[in-house]
Parts: C-alpha cells; sequence; structure tokens
C-alpha cells in the first residue's frame, strides 16, 4: 500500500509538473507570437516617423538608414506652410467629433430600448439593423453621391457627417446592446419601481454603468470616422477636405516628397494616439465587460 501510495503520488508530482511545464510553454509561443505582431505593427510607424525628420537627400539614398543622420524639421516646416493640413486636421476633428456625440447618444437610446424595454418586433429591428453592414460602401457610394447632390449637401461636413452617422450607428447599437443586456434587469426594475421614466433610469442608472462601453463605442466611431478615406474624397471638394484626403493629394502623379508626406502623416497620426492613450483604461474595461460573470 504504500508503494502504491508513492507510486500514486510520483504519478500525481509528474502530471502537475507536466501541466506547468506546458503551460509555461504555451505562454513563451504566446508571448513570441505577440511579439512577432508587435514588431510587424511597430516597424511601419517607426520607419514613418524616422523619414519625417530625415533630409531628402538621406531619404532617396540607395542604402537606406535606420534612423536620421541629420535631424531636421524641414518636413514639417513644408507641410504646415500655407495652413492648409491644419484646415483638414480641424474639419477632420470637428466631424468625427460631432458624429461620435450623435452616434454614442442615439446608440445609447436604441441600445436601452431594445436590451430593456419590450416591444414588438425588437429582433426584427437588430437583424435589420445588422443587414445593412452587408453592403460595402462602394456599392452605395454613387446612389448616395447623386442623392446628397441634388440636396445640396455635397461639399459640405453636414452631408458628410450624415453619411457617417448612417454608417456607425447600427454598429454602436449592436456594441452597446451586448453591454446593456449585461446590466442587471432589477437595476432598472428598481428605478421603475420608485417612479422614474425610461429616460431617468436611463440617464441616472445604465449610463453611469456602462461608461467604459460608451468610451469603447466612441473611440472606434471616432477612429473610423478620422480614418475614413473614400466617401470624403467623393462627397467633399478640394475647399472642405479631411486629412485623409489632404494626405492622398501629397501623392503626385510622376514624383511624391516622401518626406513631406511622412511628416504629415505623423501629424495626423498624433490625435487619434493621444485620443486612445488618454481613453486607454476605459477602452479595455469595455472590451472585458460580460468576460467574466461574477
Amino acid at each position: 500500500m504504500t508503494g502504491t501510495g508513492r507510486s500514486g503520488s510520483a504519478r500525481s508530482g509528474n502530471a502537475r509538473s507536466g501541466g506547468a511545464l506546458s503551460t509555461a510553454a504555451g505562454r513563451r509561443c504566446a508571448a513570441l507570437v505577440l511579439g512577432v505582431l508587435l514588431v510587424f505593427a511597430l516597424v511601419p510607424v517607426y520607419w514613418m516617423v524616422s523619414s519625417a525628420f530625415k533630409t531628402n537627400a538621406e531619404i532617396a539614398a540607395l542604402a537606406p538608414t535606420l534612423y536620421p543622420h541629420h535631424p531636421t524639421l524641414e518636413q514639417f516646416r513644408a507641410v504646415l506652410a500655407g495652413g492648409a493640413l491644419l484646415r483638414s486636421l480641424g474639419y477632420s476633428a470637428v466631424i468625427a467629433g460631432l458624429t461620435t456625440i450623435v452616434v454614442v447618444v442615439l446608440g445609447s437610446c436604441a441600445a436601452f430600448a431594445v436590451s430593456h424595454l419590450t416591444f414588438r418586433g425588437s429582433k426584427g429591428f437588430l437583424i435589420g439593423i445588422l443587414f445593412t453592414q452587408l453592403l460595402p460602401q462602394s456599392a452605395v457610394l454613387v446612389p448616395v453621391y447623386l442623392l446628397w447632390n441634388s440636396l445640396g449637401l455635397t461639399g459640405t461636413g453636414a452631408g458628410l457627417g450624415l453619411v457617417y452617422l448612417a454608417l456607425y450607428l447600427p454598429v454602436a447599437v449592436w456594441m452597446l446592446t451586448g453591454f446593456f443586456r449585461g446590466i442587471p434587469l432589477d437595476l432598472t426594475e428598481a428605478g421603475r419601481i420608485d417612479g422614474a421614466s425610461n429616460v431617468r433610469i436611463l440617464w441616472s442608472i445604465v449610463l453611469p454603468i456602462a461608461r467604459p462601453a460608451l468610451a469603447a463605442t466612441a473611440i472606434y466611431t471616432a477612429l473610423t470616422c478620422w480614418s475614413e478615406f473614400l466617401l470624403a474624397l467623393v462627397l467633399l471638394t478640394s475647399n472642405t477636405t479631411t486629412v485623409t484626403v489632404q494626405l492622398a493629394g501629397l501623392i503626385g502623379r510622376h514624383d511624391t516628397n516622401l518626406g513631406q508626406l511622412m511628416a504629415a502623416a505623423t501629424i495626423a497620426t498624433v490625435p487619434p494616439v493621444v485620443a486612445f492613450f488618454a481613453l486607454q483604461r476605459y477602452f479595455v474595461a469595455g472590451l472585458t465587460i460580460g468576460t467574466v460573470k461574477g
């Protein structure tokens, strides 16, 4: 019996050690994969930023340099001259900001109605929203342009913002509905028992709890609006361009000043990166809501 017990303990210890080794190996493998992906993601960003501080001669050299040997701000001065880039940055910020506010407000109301209210056709409403995302932007680009042109909305930020609203509001409703369904119904029912209206319940109970979800939705909407190119190119004019269209304008047909292009791209990258890091904790918390249930 003693020998059997010892052998059983040895097998149990070997199993635990084997499991620990496999777990450690899995973590190292995951870390290696993440490291490779991180390198692929950051190398283009580093090359863009470093090229922005290089001279044109260093950029055009046959032997590429890993860092600027003679750092200069000349590329930044060139792209900021005239103020066209700054105007496009401000235009993009206004359109993205206003669109994000409207999307979050309307998306919160719709998601609350679907998740915490009972009405006929709620499931069909979500399915209909899902089907709106099946068509690519290129398929609706020409009809939208013709309609907006007839309404006099082409070349205006309001026209582009309305298109963004129609495109990104369904995604926001889907995201917020999943978050709102994780809020216990007992909280909203308690508010109704106390005589609170649906608007008061949404404002005082649901939204404070769902702040991480709102931040995640806002970050997604703002970044998507900021980086959108095709609709802005078609619906806006040369006097009212977003930053992505302005960057595309720096690419010439026969020649492109890569230094100025990299400098402009670096400047255009700063606002979304700063906004993301400022709201990073809310974004991560919003993504993890509902993954662990107590």
